[in-house]
């Protein structure tokens, strides 16, 4: 259970701390006093990223040169996390301790956010439901986070090689044969995930925060048939013509479908929300159940937009048994649960 969290030089805050009182808490105070900016420390705590920037360094206070989130727990396997960013490196701390693994330090504070901007999850392109599907698969089974990580790597490679001036051909496929092994582990635990895991749920989901019958899925498409024969010279061709890797696990494609039809090119905005909404709330459900903790769930202003009905419907639809925090600018969003702490930031 998190017992407190701190900030130091992130965006607009040199230093601040927050004791943890209740399983519910709400940043309550107008625009641009930090609320958000609070709910990304939280995030980044638990993601190592921000969801609003590209680089921790645009997280760094204005004239400082590092930052670092902390938090403290009780009944955890660990006491206290921290994450720094300073010298352009990042470094972890799990107990003190400073010689931290990204894969020791990943699934130690699982967080799950929602945001007005994850209608892109439903509108936007696949690679956004790409990137959703494997920080949910890397969060629940360390073995994917490692075989994800090392097929990134050896991409990275391969594309660099592509932009040389006389790309080596053994040292491609080399590349290549690595990377082949990779992509079908991660292409088989990203169908059984689509398949199994996430196809039960998310019309059971989408229909509870909706109240409407309509089917909502979420379906994956590979790139390539791993049982498939590569052809290395057509393959090294293309690839030399384009000067990018044409074949592997970042090309798979996953579309949300309402009915039937795509939902980015079908569907309402009110569609496209709700199923958004729907794929975050199986984001908690599956970390309740496949994280050593219960996640803690952040939401940022995120239903604004929705009519009373639906808010009353998303707040029922939200797991109970998860610690969260909120940010808002009205005190007329907030839920109506017990123990619920405000928290008000000053003008």
């Amino acid at each position: 259970m998190l017992t407190t969290f701190s900030v130091r030089n992130l965006r607009c805050y040199s230093n601040f701390t927050h004791c943890v009182i209740a399983r519910a808490t709400a940043f309550l105070g107008p625009n641009g006093r930090g609320k958000t900016t609070l709910l990304e420390g939280l995030y980044l705590l638990g993601r190592l990223r921000s969801f609003r920037a590209n680089t921790l360094r645009d997280l760094i206070r204005t004239g400082e040169t590092g930052l670092s989130v902390s938090a403290t727990f009780e009944n955890e396997e660990h006491t206290s996390l921290r994450v720094v960013w300073a010298d352009g490196a990042r470094r972890l701390q799990i107990d003190g301790n400073p010689r931290v693994t990204l894969t020791e330090f990943w699934g130690r504070f699982p967080v799950v956010v929602f945001r007005n901007e994850d209608r892109a999850l439903a509108s936007g392109p696949d690679s956004l439901r790409r990137k959703w599907a494997d920080a949910l698969l890397a969060s629940t089974d360390p073995r994917y986070l490692a075989a994800a990580q090392r097929a990134h790597q050896l991409l990275r490679q391969r594309a660099a090689l592509l932009r040389q001036i006389r790309p080596d051909r053994a040292l491609w496929e080399a590349l290549v044969c690595q990377l082949d092994p990779l992509t079908a582990r991660l292409s088989e635990a990203r169908s059984h995930f689509a398949a199994s895991i996430a196809a039960p749920r998310t019309t059971q989901v989408y229909s509870a925060l909706t109240g409407r019958s309509e089917t909502l899925s979420l379906t994956y498409q590979p790139d390539w048939d791993t049982a498939q024969t590569i052809d290395l010279d057509t393959l090294w061709n293309r690839e030399l013509h384009q000067r990018s890797v044409l074949r592997g696990p970042h090309r798979d494609r996953w579309e949300l479908c309402l009915d039937g039809q795509l939902l980015r090119t079908h569907g309402s905005e009110g569609q496209q929300k709700g199923a958004a909404l729907a794929l975050r709330l199986i984001e908690a459900d599956l970390l309740r159940t496949g994280a050593p903790q219960r996640p803690t769930l952040l939401f940022d202003d995120v239903w604004n937009d929705l009519d009373g009905e639906r808010r009353e419907r998303f707040w029922t639809a939200v797991p109970s048994d998860c610690p969260w925090f909120l940010a808002t600018t009205d005190p007329a969003y907030l839920p109506s649960i017990n123990g619920l702490h405000t928290c008000h930031l000053p003008d």
